[in-house]
């Protein structure tokens, strides 16, 4: 099992790549700027986390970068934010708060995978924490990577040029926010990773950060219309590592010694599917609702 594993995620990760690669391009250079600065993004910062935290490492994927961080990660990264983003884009929320919604999206499929991932072997942490074999600075990183990257890239869109020259500034943001993001994250976590890695802190900071984006995004669905067309490229990028998660749980018998991690991921399965695609809730129970049309006569 642990070898398919990693065949599965490095060949779809690949193929939703390919997919949503498709997708921005339809979409305009910003949105396909803004996708392949997230996957260098993510690359980046795997490889500057490992060498600055020694925290974790990874096991051998097929490609590898400098020995160290498989390709299909950083790729993962890229997809993850893209689709994300332009989820969030799709509630009823001020240009700021919606990096908040991003980070939620990204948080919500890592409480589910991680855990199941480590005990695949796809990577290993150094020092064991609280979250099932996780150490909860994780998921405080995970939040904060997102929704930085995020900010920093819609700020950039805002102030990008319009016009002929509206390319160039879209590169040029994506350029900014890559390093900003990386080693700016990178100098803020360092000195606070003891603190939120583990203890009572990390408890509060986690919760703060669930509790407050979750708040967030119901208030966000209630002003909704709920009106946009089903994307479903956009939905099928949590919906692979939310069933790659459960599936391994049940096929390598894992399930057997940590039974709890059934309804973990059941339940941010159920969680994910709902903050995707609620924008199109109303779409679906109208095509549902609508009688067929006949002709008269």
């Amino acid at each position: 099992m642990p070898e398919a594993a990693f065949l599965l995620v490095e060949v779809g990760v690949y193929v939703l790549a390919i997919s949503c690669l498709r997708h921005a391009w339809a979409r305009g250079w910003s949105r396909l700027v803004g996708l392949v600065a997230g996957m260098i993004y993510g690359v980046l910062l795997e490889y500057s986390a490992i060498v600055t935290f020694h925290a974790y490492v990874y096991g051998h994927f097929l490609i590898m970068i400098v020995g160290a961080v498989p390709l299909c990660i950083g790729v993962s990264w890229g997809l993850i934010i893209y689709t994300a983003m332009e989820t969030s884009d799709r509630f009823a929320l001020v240009w700021y708060l919606r990096p908040i919604v991003d980070a939620l999206l990204a948080l919500n499929i890592d409480l589910s995978m991680d855990a199941i991932a480590i005990r695949l072997g796809l990577w290993t942490w150094g020092q064991a924490g609280p979250w099932f074999g996780v150490p909860l600075g994780n998921f405080y990183a995970w939040f904060i990577v997102v929704l930085g990257f995020s900010l920093l890239l819609r700020l950039g869109r805002l102030w990008s040029l319009a016009g002929p020259v509206v390319l160039l500034g879209d590169v040029a943001v994506a350029i900014l926010a890559i390093p900003l993001s990386v080693f700016g994250l990178i100098t803020l976590l360092r000195p606070y990773y003891a603190l939120i890695a583990r203890g009572a802190a990390a408890w509060l900071i986690i919760g703060v950060l669930l509790g407050g984006s979750a708040l967030l995004a119901i208030w966000a669905a209630r002003r909704t219309r709920r009106d946009h067309p089903l994307d479903l490229v956009l939905l099928s990028v949590p919906v692979f590592f939310h069933v790659f998660s459960f599936g391994a749980l049940l096929a390598s018998g894992m399930y057997r010694q940590v039974p709890a991690l059934i309804a973990i991921s059941a339940l941010m399965l159920l969680v994910g599917l709902l903050l995707h695609l609620w924008p199109s809730r109303l779409r679906l129970f109208e095509a549902r609702a609508t009688p067929p049309v006949t002709r008269a006569g």
